[in-house]
């Protein structure tokens, strides 16, 4: 797997390994905002599946779990669901990016 290295991360606007692990201390809630069949096909544990498509309805919901970390299969789609979150709620949410990156931040192996 390629690492990025912290220009890509700015500009993509993907958190940090550091960042997403003060989040989990501080106790957020992972989202995994692919399709209900990406996330049945396998995702980390303890995550919450809300597609992209179903993350405005579920901004009350959303609100209550307080911290996010959102992520997908590219981190395109949860730079979009960070970006709906944000112009609808003051949910603290942050883009963890890929799976992939997310899995290596948190040092899973499936």
């Amino acid at each position: 797997m390629k690492k990025m290295n912290i220009v890509t991360r700015f500009l993509s606007g993907v958190a940090s390994s550091s960042t997403i692990s003060k989040y989990l201390g501080d106790g957020a809630t992972l989202i995994d905002v692919r399709t209900k069949q990406e996330f049945e096909e396998g995702s980390l544990p303890h995550a919450l599946n809300i597609p992209l498509d179903l993350v405005l309805s579920e901004i009350p919901y959303l609100e209550e779990r307080g911290k996010l970390i959102l992520f997908c299969q590219s981190g395109m789609r949860s730079k979009m669901a960070l970006q709906f979150i944000k112009s609808n709620s003051a949910v603290d949410a942050i883009n963890a990016g890929s799976y992939d990156h997310l899995a290596h931040s948190l040092k899973y192996k499936n």
